[in-house]
């Protein structure tokens, strides 16, 4: 950390999101899931109890009957 332009303090070690960085962080936010590797996550939520964060929204398709 130091002083900037200004009397701002900078920190170099902070890179911005890119698009699908910020969506995905968003995503995980709302949904209240791990963010992280798809690994991590499944570990993560395994561990915690969060599985039905993982999982798409809403009811599943019902399959065509035969």
């Amino acid at each position: 950390m130091r002083g900037g332009k200004g009397g701002q303090v900078t920190f170099p070690y902070l890179q911005p999101l890119v698009d699908h960085e910020l969506t995905t962080l968003r995503t995980c936010v709302n949904r209240q899931q791990p963010f992280g590797t798809a690994d991590w996550q499944a570990r993560m939520a395994a561990l915690l109890g969060l599985a039905s964060t993982l999982r798409p929204r809403g009811r599943p398709r019902t399959s065509p009957e035969k």
